[in-house]
């Protein structure tokens, strides 16, 4: 016991000192550079020699309207019925590649801004040794404003609304294309219809995009939770000598603009591949049990290893899979860079999940006890590893 309440003050102090001390962590700025530095003496204290990893990134504009974009292609699609009928057809597809796109174009915008990784490796030790490498993103996110109430769950469910208006459209399409009469009340209804639903949500885009005046949240458990919870970790590690040497830890910047940080690790270490394992560890401070990424879902679904999956089933036996919808971690990078490579984050409360990627991420939201769960299944993961 007494163990345990060592390790659930050294969990809290880490995220105070990340929360409060240093505060908000946008990608690129003083404070997420600060925070790695903060990393790197902790872990140099450890015995850990840490290693940089500079690189540039694409800052998000102050509006990237990626979603409206959708809804102007519904809007369009059913007023330009039935002259323009592939429009409406192809409004599913549209829909579906939309998080795709924004990808595709994030990644195209000029990279003007700087960030960094930290990577502590065992003292004496080359990347090269490593057999697995847990990571934390260390930034984060432009603040959404805080809503309740049915405004909240319009934006909970923003996506598969859209998707639905999508079929529908596609259905009056699809008749028009077989050049069956379309009645002219029934075409006046789905466009008061479409178009309400596709006004609503440009001006919800909007309103998240710029309602907090480009503030950027706290990230108490979004993701002090998952920097803290690996900072023990490593601590845990430097006493495990037949361990040690083995596993890396890298904290990454500007996860939150695009993933940005993981992609040039990946690149980096990417002749490592066939021999590196690599966990992400991301908001694990809410909620009574973690998930273990299975997939993240989509036109062309992104499997993580399924070995791996099985390793933490076994570490944590009340630990449930996961299917990401449209929401992704730094695991994602190193899958398509050919790594073994997987992800977890805990169930989070319902509280945590209306202040998510809001100025409401505070320490109120964090249950050092969740953490302190997630560190012990850390512990049994590793040493299960390495068993012969």
């Amino acid at each position: 016991m007494p163990e345990n309440s060592s390790l659930l003050t050294a969990l809290r102090q880490s995220a105070v000192h990340l929360t409060e001390k240093i505060g908000a962590r946008p990608a690129g700025s003083p404070a997420e550079r600060q925070t790695q530095q903060w990393l790197a003496e902790q872990l140099g204290g450890l015995g850990y020699r840490c290693e940089w990893q500079e690189f540039t990134f694409a800052p998000l504009p102050a509006f990237f309207p990626y979603y409206s974009l959708g809804a102007i292609w519904l809007i369009a699609a059913v007023w330009l019925l039935p002259g323009f009928a592939w429009l409406a057809v192809a409004a599913p597809l549209w829909v579906g590649l939309l998080p795709y796109f924004r990808l595709w174009l994030q990644y195209r915008l000029p990279c003007t801004a700087r960030s960094q990784n930290l990577l502590g490796l065992p003292a004496g030790s080359k990347a090269e040794e490593l057999r697995l490498l847990l990571v934390a993103h260390v930034d984060t996110a432009r603040a959404l404003p805080y809503v309740e109430g049915p405004l909240y769950a319009l934006r909970r469910q923003w996506y598969a609304v859209l998707s639905r208006a999508g079929w529908m459209t596609a259905f009056f399409g699809a008749l028009a294309v077989l050049q069956m009469p379309l009645p002219p009340i029934l075409l006046s209804v789905l466009r008061v219809l479409i178009s309400v639903v596709g006004l609503a949500y440009i001006g919800l885009d909007y309103y998240d995009q710029r309602g907090s005046d480009g503030a950027f949240t706290r990230g108490a458990n979004d993701n002090a939770s998952g920097v803290a919870v690996l900072l023990e970790t490593a601590r845990w590690l430097a006493d495990k000598p037949h361990l040690h040497p083995r596993v890396g830890f890298l904290f990454t910047g500007a996860e939150e603009a695009g993933l940005f940080g993981a992609r040039q690790a990946a690149l980096q270490l990417k002749r490592l591949a066939k021999t590196l394992s690599v966990l992400s560890v991301d908001m694990v401070g809410s909620g009574e049990n973690l998930r273990i990424y299975h997939a993240e879902l989509g036109l062309k679904p992104l499997l993580t290893d399924s070995t791996l999956n099985s390793q933490l089933q076994a570490a944590d036996l009340h630990a449930s899979p996961y299917l990401a919808r449209r929401r992704s971690g730094d695991f994602a990078p190193f899958v398509r860079a050919g790594f073994r490579a997987t992800g977890i984050e805990s169930s989070g409360t319902p509280a945590f999940w209306r202040a998510y990627h809001t100025l409401r991420d505070d320490l109120s939201l964090l249950d050092a006890q969740r953490m302190a769960q997630t560190c012990l299944t850390l512990q049994r993961w590793i040493e299960n590893h390495f068993q012969p």
